[in-house]
């Protein structure tokens, strides 16, 4: 059989169908490829920002996220202090991903602070609450949004003020449900 292109052109049998045995994996084996280049890239990433971190690392496992109350905030400030301890926390929070610059202050911030403590604070300190913008949480969640290309600084801080504002909202709706979902 003569396949033709479209411009009525015969094509070579090696165009249309590549030999099975150039690739190994399959044609179509994007997802095993994948599941081996994920990894290998990962690694790659964390060797170029010369950060070589274990699990045991983990800003989730040192320190009792989410934060439960002002103590922890400030003992989770503390230990963003370290530059060392910030570049590792920027790298684990932009792995958390999101399909927007919304989405990925949702996720990210409700894996940081709990909607109880995010109804005591607002951006500026205003009504009475604390001041947010001054913590290091902060500037951790805008560094990670802006390494992800998630839009630009004004656009993070402007949602990351309004998931601070619709925190107590959340906070009403999870009691009237009776659980604490973040």
């Amino acid at each position: 059989m003569i396949l033709y292109d479209t411009y009525r052109r015969p094509v070579r049998r090696s165009i249309v169908a590549p030999p099975a045995d150039k690739f190994p994996l399959g044609f179509g084996g994007g997802v095993e490829m994948n599941k081996v280049l994920r990894p290998m890239t990962m690694r790659i990433g964390k060797q170029e920002n010369g950060l070589e971190f274990s699990p045991d690392d983990s800003l989730f496992k040192k320190l009792a996220l989410p934060c439960e109350s002002p103590a922890g905030l400030t003992e989770l400030n503390k230990h963003l202090e370290n530059e060392e301890n910030f570049k590792i926390a920027v790298t684990e929070i932009f792995q958390i991903g999101g399909k927007d610059s919304y989405d990925f202050v949702r996720r990210a911030m409700s894996r940081i602070i709990t909607n109880g403590l995010a109804a005591q604070y607002s951006c500026l300190g205003r009504r009475n609450k604390c001041s947010f913008y001054t913590s290091k949480v902060d500037k951790l969640v805008i560094e990670a949004a802006l390494r992800l290309e998630k839009g630009d600084q004004k656009t993070i801080e402007s949602n990351i003020s309004a998931w601070l504002r619709r925190s107590t909202e959340r906070l009403k709706f999870i009691q009237k449900r009776g659980t604490d979902d973040n």
